[in-house]
């Protein structure tokens, strides 16, 4: 497989970072399998899926969500799929594998799998890799839209045996696929880092707040001017997956407290600690808006 493009890297934050992870369950431990075969069945496809997109690819047709194993080893380093998508539609893909796999001759293997993927033009949307399980969204698209379909690489990086994946479509509103349920995220996240006004104002209110619907999103220079300034931030929700917001200040000259709250201002999470840094986690029990809210306690 040649796509265009490179793979996306992890975003660092100075100021305010929020990152999109998609949460799953860790498989671990050791199995015992068989070689890859003539008789593989991946993702229930009756053979071997391509190993690049020069031939016939397996287009998965589902509704909700859709999961299914295969096998990689040496000789097989791809299995390439593709799911069609509607334009108001997203996929969230999870690759599982066992760590090590043992062969009947007692030779193991350690394994890494990876995941990537591409747009209907071949060029990279994101990569999963270092990891288990491999998760992706089209929510942290490098490419924007995915055309209507993306292509899903499952690669052997290292060692040879079963994965499991797992594809859940979402809906998005932009009409690209390349969102969240929002589907936008302010365009310029730079701020002066004086104590004036930044330049996101006004988003002092849930009517006006910064949309940060495509993640990762990293905002740097960005001030609580005054006693009664508060950031607000809109993320778009899908369900299952878990978001992280890590707000970096210099606490010396003044305290900033975090929340994290629903449209309908149920409680979600909040930080009000001393350091440099405030954290908060959720993971979404439903497709929903919420709000991040940023505000000084002590002399910020």
């Amino acid at each position: 497989m040649n796509p265009s493009g490179a793979s996306t890297s992890k975003a660092t934050s100075t100021l305010l970072s929020l990152m999109l992870v998609l949460s799953s369950l860790l498989v671990a431990g050791t199995t015992t399998v068989q070689a890859v075969g003539p008789n593989q069945n991946d993702l229930n496809s009756g053979g071997d899926l391509p190993d690049n997109t020069s031939v016939n690819i397996t287009n998965y047709i589902f509704s909700g969500s859709y999961s299914g194993s295969g096998e990689l080893d040496y000789g097989d380093d791809h299995d390439i799929l593709k799911v069609a998508l509607n334009s108001n539609e997203g996929l969230y893909a999870s690759l599982s594998f066992p760590s090590s796999t043992t062969y009947p001759n007692g030779t193991t293997l350690y394994n890494d799998f990876d995941l990537t993927f591409y747009n209907s033009q071949l060029f990279v949307m994101g990569s999963s890799y270092m990891s288990n399980p491999e998760t992706l969204s089209t929510n942290s698209s490098a490419s924007g839209g995915h055309g209507g379909t993306v292509y899903i690489d499952i690669e052997r990086y290292s060692g040879a045996g079963t994965w499991n994946l797992s594809l859940t479509k979402f809906t998005v509103s932009n009409g690209t696929g390349g969102g969240g349920s929002g589907g936008s995220s302010v365009v310029n996240c730079t701020g002066a880092g004086t104590l004036t006004s930044d330049i996101l104002e006004p988003n002092d209110s849930t009517a006006t707040a910064s949309a940060a619907n495509l993640l990762p999103l990293t905002c740097t220079g960005l001030s609580i001017h005054s006693t009664t300034d508060v950031d607000y931030f809109e993320v778009q929700m899908t369900a299952g997956v878990t978001y992280y917001a890590n707000i970096t200040f210099i606490d010396a000259n003044g305290d900033i407290d975090v929340g994290w709250d629903s449209a309908t201002g149920s409680y979600l999470s909040s930080s009000g600690g001393t350091s440099n840094l405030e954290s908060m986690q959720v993971t979404a029990q439903s497709n929903q808006t919420t709000f991040i809210d940023v505000y000084g306690f002590s002399s910020a």
